[in-house]
Order: C-alpha cells, then sequence, then structure tokens
C-alpha cells in the first residue's frame, strides 16, 4: 500500500509539474518533500481510497497537490491561467503554516541579482535591456489568497514589463513560493535622491499552492480529527469520491 499510494503521488506530480515550467531537479525535491510530510498517512489512505476517484460533475477532478499554502491556497486560474475550476479556488483551513518547514522565510535580492534571474527567465522580461530600477507587485489572487498574481517591473532605461500569474512569477524570481510580499531596499545619495538598492521578499509556504497542503490536510487529520473524505471536502469543495466498479 505505501509503495502504491506514493507511486500515485509520483505520477501526478510527473503528470501535471512539468507543465508549470519546474526544472526536474525541483520536480524530484518537491516530490520527495510532500512523501516525507505524507508519509505517515499514506498507507491509511492507500486503503481507505481504494477503488476510488475524486469527481467533479461526474468526471475526474484534477487533484493538484503542494507542501505548504503559507495560509490561504492559490485558485489554479490565477496560478496558471486557462481553465477556472469552481473545486479548485482559494480555500482557507486555519493551516498552522508558521509551524512548518519553509512555512515563514525571507529573501534579500539586490536590483542586478533581480536583473539577472529575469533576464534567465526570458519571456516578458526580455523587454528589459537594462538594470531593474522598479519592481511592484500589482494584482494578488482574485479569489482571496495572497499569492502573488502579477509583478510589474520597470528598468533603468524605461522599459516595462507585467508577468501574470504567480506559478510563473514564482520560477521568475526563483523563489520558495509566490505567496510574498516586497519591500523596498533604499539608499540614500548625497544629494537627497533615492538609490533602489534592492528588495526584501517576504515569503510563505512552500510549492505552487493550489489544491491540497500536505501541512495543512496533517493539521486537519491530526488536530481536527478529519478523515480523508472531509479532507478532500475542504480543499476541492464540490467534489465527489466514486467506487470505481
Amino acid at each position: 500500500a505505501p509503495h502504491g499510494m506514493t507511486t500515485g503521488y509520483r505520477r501526478m506530480g510527473e503528470q501535471y509539474l512539468p507543465h508549470y515550467g519546474l526544472s526536474d531537479a525541483h520536480r524530484n525535491a518537491f516530490v520527495h518533500r510532500l512523501e516525507r510530510l505524507m508519509m505517515p498517512y499514506i498507507e491509511r489512505l492507500a486503503d481507505e481510497t481504494a477503488g476510488q476517484i475524486l469527481t467533479y460533475e461526474g468526471h475526474p477532478a484534477v487533484v493538484l497537490y503542494h507542501t505548504t499554502s503559507g495560509g490561504a491556497t492559490c485558485s489554479l486560474s490565477e496560478a496558471w491561467g486557462g481553465d477556472d475550476l469552481p473545486y479548485l479556488r482559494s480555500v482557507d483551513v486555519g493551516e498552522p503554516y508558521t509551524e512548518a518547514q519553509d512555512g515563514v522565510w525571507t529573501e534579500y535580492l539586490t536590483m542586478r541579482e533581480l536583473t539577472s534571474r529575469l533576464r534567465a527567465y526570458g519571456g516578458v522580461f526580455s523587454a528589459l535591456t537594462g538594470t531593474v530600477s522598479d519592481i511592484r507587485v500589482t494584482a494578488t489572487d482574485c479569489y482571496g489568497s495572497s499569492f502573488v498574481t502579477e509583478l510589474t517591473v520597470t528598468d533603468n532605461e524605461g522599459n516595462t514589463a507585467v508577468l501574470r500569474y504567480s506559478a510563473p512569477i514564482r520560477q521568475a524570481l526563483g523563489l520558495k513560493s509566490a505567496n510574498f510580499t516586497l519591500t523596498p531596499l533604499n539608499l540614500y545619495r548625497p544629494n537627497g535622491s533615492v538609490y533602489h538598492a534592492g528588495v526584501r521578499i517576504n515569503g510563505r509556504g512552500y510549492g505552487h499552492g493550489v489544491g491540497l497542503s500536505g501541512t495543512g490536510a496533517a493539521y486537519l487529520s491530526e488536530s481536527l480529527g478529519y478523515d480523508y473524505t472531509r479532507i478532500l471536502a475542504a480543499y476541492f469543495p464540490g467534489t465527489m469520491l466514486k467506487t470505481l466498479a
């Protein structure tokens, strides 16, 4: 049973994550991390869910998962664009993310480091020919989570680039999660003018943030006594379990 459940998790990771811009190394690290977190529940879940699939309006549901959301989960359509699936909109189960590894984290980046990362990402940031001079969060998840869904960047030559959706934003910046805030780190020149030296990134969670959170599921099970049906209902509202013939 543990092997079967583990294989199921891994196949899901291999099926969906490559389309979301993760390298093989990041994808494998993510899957291994989730397996370590969920291993105490794998054997029991394998037995309890044998022969069942999760469905929405009679069709198999898209089931995504991540390590820690850092609060409310991110909506699917706000993470990658595309279909707005009602059962994959933001939910908040009260996840105690502050107690989790990488539940809260901070990163400091200079403008030159930001420029290097965004140029390596390419895409819309190919329009930036100078050094990043300003970077702003201009939108978050429309369904209520704090995941960043629009990033606006300007360089010192007056060029501006806008990147939409949380998953590409996370990848472009090389962060643990797109659930973050930005604080400018400013220096003042002798003439009193402001020099934007870099940013402090205060983040929460680990992973893309869509669907089931391993940390949140463990909390619902251990602290609130939820069984697997209630956990699935909490993270995928409106779905139903169907027993295969």
